[in-house]
This record gives structure tokens, C-alpha cells and sequence, in this order.
């Protein structure tokens, strides 16, 4: 029995000796994601209230949903462009790759994901000792950008990072300052053009919405029988001039006065003048 009972408290010893310290939990961090967590879902339940008219319990939405989902999404907006400072913050690896001169530590927490560019030439060497599912420690300024649904939920929330330093147990990899701060520095500018695509794009889109939208309302009110009309999409198609107008191009079809369905082609020109969508219409045949 004495045997016994040596060998099994020494099995104990070894086993709680190889154990990984789970890392202290960082209560900024903590407190971060909770509320970026929290805002996120709330948001998310918001829009699909609006979408599917229909609030908690079965019941009608809100009166004031729109002005929630503004208010909520202005508090979301504020939390991705202010994020605090990470100090020691933990996180997962999750996968490493190399993307040009620079090794990417895709790392997380929580449904936080965070995106580690390691440029400097020493840093790289010691980040290749790295493995999917290691705990690691990252201080470094936060870069935020956000993935969303066809109905702008967002999904999930991505922090790309040039850390000054990494810690996995007793490795240790550092970036000096002035790297991270030029790397960032683009970066950042990178996503601010992106973002400006991303908002002249949507503004372009709704534009030529509004110049169809117009162009048939139009069509429809200069027609003996509109209630005839209807657009087939036959050769529906755009076209961007040269000042910032649209062309739409398209066919309506509507009875004469013997009752036969005449198509006819046309064509609608419509650009933004101060705040009102200004569309002239001309029919080709």
C-alpha cells in the first residue's frame, strides 16, 4: 500500500506541476469586449425587430426602433474608434501566415478576433516558434474593423494590431515603437480609404435607385394608360458620364389606343444637384 501511495502522489505532483497557468484575466479587456459584446447583440436584435416587425415577445416593435438602431450604432461606431490601449491583453492563436514582408498572428478572445502584424526582422524570427492554440499577452495600439450581414448586423469584430511586444510563457518578442507607429500609420490610412470606397460606393448605388425610381414615375405619369406599363428589363442597364451623372437605359411597355402592347426604349440622365436628384428623360423610338 505504501508503494502505492507514493507513486500516485508523485504522478499528482507531476501532473499539476506540467500544467499551463491559465493567464489572469485583464479586467480593461474584459470590460472592453463585454461591452462591445453587449452593444453588438443588442444592435443585431434591433435590426432583426425592424426587419421581421416584430419586437420581444411577439409584439410590435418599438415606435422609435429607427432612432435605437441610430443611437446603437453610433455607440458601436464610438467603441470601434476608440478602443483602449492593449496592455498585456490575452488571446488564442489561432492560425500564423506569412503576407509579404510581415508575419500575421491571427489571435482571439471571446468572438473578439485580433490580427498581430509582426514586421521587424528579429520579432519574425521568434514568431515562427509560435503554434495554432497557444495563450499569448499583446500590448500595442488597436485598429478596428467590423464584418456585417446583408441587413448591417454586425457578426463579428476584428482589431488589426503592429504589437510593441507578445509574450507566450517565457517567450518574449517585442517590436520597437517606431515600426509598429509606421506600420500602423498605414494602415490606418489604408482602412480610411476603404471606408470612403465603401461610402461612395453605397452613395452611388443609391443614386441610380433614385434615377430609376424617377425616370419610371415620370415615364408613368406622361402615359395614356400607365396602368398598362410595366418595365420588362430588357436591356436595363447603367452608364457614368463624365460629370458625375448616370444614364439609365430601358424599355416600357404599354397598350395604345387599340389596346396593343407597344414597346418603346428610353433613356433617363440624372445626376445630384445641391440635395435634390434632378433625371431628364428622352424615348430613342
Amino acid at each position: 500500500m505504501k508503494i502505492i501511495y507514493i507513486t500516485f502522489a508523485a504522478t499528482l505532483t507531476l501532473l499539476v506541476g506540467c500544467a499551463e497557468e491559465k493567464p489572469k484575466q485583464n479586467q480593461v479587456q474584459y470590460d472592453f469586449v463585454r461591452k462591445l459584446t453587449t452593444v453588438k447583440d443588442d444592435l443585431s436584435d434591433l435590426q432583426m425587430s425592424r426587419l421581421l416587425n416584430r419586437g420581444k415577445g411577439g409584439k410590435l416593435p418599438p415606435e422609435d426602433i429607427d432612432q435605437q438602431i441610430t443611437a446603437k450604432k453610433a455607440e458601436l461606431t464610438d467603441l470601434f474608434g476608440n478602443p483602449p490601449v492593449a496592455d498585456s491583453w490575452n488571446a488564442s492563436v489561432v492560425s500564423l501566415k506569412r503576407d509579404g514582408g510581415s508575419i500575421v498572428i491571427l489571435a482571439s478572445y471571446g468572438s473578439i478576433l485580433y490580427v498581430l502584424r509582426i514586421v521587424d526582422p528579429v520579432a519574425k524570427k521568434i514568431a515562427e516558434n509560435f503554434r495554432d492554440g497557444d495563450s499569448i499577452q499583446f500590448t500595442g495600439h488597436l485598429m478596428a474593423e467590423g464584418s456585417a450581414t446583408s441587413i448591417g448586423a454586425l457578426i463579428s469584430s476584428e482589431f488589426s494590431v503592429y504589437p510593441t511586444k507578445v509574450v507566450r510563457g517565457d517567450l518574449l518578442l517585442t517590436q520597437a515603437e517606431q515600426l509598429a507607429e509606421a506600420g500602423r500609420s498605414v494602415e490606418e490610412k489604408n482602412i480610411i480609404n476603404a471606408r470612403k470606397q465603401k461610402v461612395a460606393s453605397a452613395a452611388e448605388k443609391e443614386l441610380k435607385l433614385r434615377i430609376k425610381e424617377i425616370c419610371q414615375e415620370t415615364i408613368l405619369k406622361n402615359l395614356r394608360y400607365p396602368a398598362s406599363a410595366y418595365f420588362p428589363k430588357i436591356i436595363e442597364q447603367y452608364e457614368k458620364g463624365s460629370h458625375g451623372n448616370w444614364m439609365y437605359f430601358d424599355v416600357v411597355s404599354a397598350k395604345n389606343e387599340l389596346g396593343a402592347d407597344i414597346p418603346r426604349r428610353f433613356k433617363c440622365d440624372g445626376q445630384l444637384e445641391g440635395e435634390e436628384v434632378v433625371v431628364r428623360l428622352k424615348f430613342l423610338d
